[in-house]
């Protein structure tokens, strides 16, 4: 069963691990879900507590966009849960990457996906990243 998931609940579940880049950009944030590849969500009870979402071109490449899990209820198994299934449903792709900042600030995050099997970071395989960032917030 899929449950609908409100602007409210994507509001409070993206403010409540401080990303306010999309809140502070969009009016609606459905749009997110409508453009994702894979949306794949926890809940407990009617309590959206995490999200995971992918886009890509649906045929060659696969970018983990968002990973989020209320604050709360982290340390649950359920970031795991959700990369787990987001990768299991990217199996037909050549390519499935993500990306995350990698300051001080970020220490808990790159630890978590230190260790998951999926992914090596990209100073093991060689691979330099390269990103554009629009400016668009006030």
């Amino acid at each position: 069963m899929t449950k609908e998931i409100t602007d409210e609940q994507l509001r409070q579940l993206y403010t409540s691990v401080g990303w306010c880049a999309y809140t502070n950009t969009f009016d609606d944030l459905s749009i997110l879900l409508d453009k994702a590849i894979q949306v794949i969500t926890a809940w407990d009870n009617n309590k959206l507590v995490g999200l995971i979402r992918t886009i890509g071109d649906g045929v060659y490449v696969e970018v983990i966009q968002d990973l989020l899990v209320l604050p709360e209820y982290q340390g649950n198994g359920i970031g795991k849960y959700l990369l787990t299934r987001a990768c299991e449903g990217a199996e037909d792709k050549k390519q499935v990457f993500l990306l995350t900042e990698s300051g001080a600030e970020n220490k808990k995050a790159l630890s978590f996906y230190s260790k998951q099997p999926y992914f090596s970071a990209f100073s093991d395989i060689s691979i330099t990243g390269f990103y554009k960032t629009q400016h668009i917030l006030k």
